[in-house]
């Protein structure tokens, strides 16, 4: 995951920042514990984890805050993918 790294550096630092990680590991006990198949667990608690993710870079952006738990957020870390996709767009 190198290029491109307007989009990659945002991933990196949220995925990477760290956490408690309960949701993802509750999703895979309830799909141990009803027996489903272990992929479709496993895809359900990624998907949980980031879309947890997403609504906290939203709530962080939305309030404006600076950091989050002591760590610098995504908005004020540099520049926002969408911010540089609108860039882009207006440029051409």
């Amino acid at each position: 995951m190198k290029d491109p790294s307007y989009i990659y550096d945002p991933i990196k630092h949220i995925i990477q920042s760290e956490g408690k990680r309960l949701r993802p590991i509750i999703v895979q006990f309830l799909g141990d514990f009803f027996e489903n198949d272990s992929n479709d667990t496993i895809n359900a608690a990624m998907g949980v984890e980031l879309l947890h993710n997403f609504t906290l870079v939203h709530d962080d952006i939305m309030d404006e805050d600076t950091l989050r738990h002591n760590v610098t957020t995504i908005q004020k870390n540099g520049i926002m993918p969408m911010q540089y996709c609108l860039e882009m767009r207006w440029e051409h």
